[in-house]
């Protein structure tokens, strides 16, 4: 039984704004640690951030397991329209997988 990590963002980003995330490898810990998906552009839809994850521990404490980056990026075309202002966003994590047993 394998299971996924999936990513999808809430809130609204101003004109032109993007998240994107990227969740690294794991060098540490032993078993199926799954594997990452690569930089991933959040939207509100569900998307796979790691995959392939099963029976394994990844160690606990600093630098364990798969460590995420953030990358806020923009358009330079919406530069000019780009209003100071408050955007709140949030980050939703889901641990997804077959649960037979």
């Amino acid at each position: 039984d394998e299971r996924s990590i999936t990513a999808e963002l809430t809130g609204t980003l101003p004109a032109g704004v993007s998240l994107k995330l990227t969740a690294g490898t794991v060098s540490t810990g032993n078993g199926n640690r799954g594997s990452s998906a690569g930089e991933i552009s959040l939207t509100s839809s569900a998307q796979d951030l790691v995959t392939g994850i099963g029976s394994c521990y990844t160690e606990s404490g600093y630098e364990k397991g798969h460590q995420l980056t953030y990358q806020l990026d923009m358009n330079n075309d919406s530069y000019a329209d780009l209003a100071s202002g408050s955007y709140d966003v949030t980050v939703i994590y889901t641990i997804t997988g077959d649960d037979e047993d």
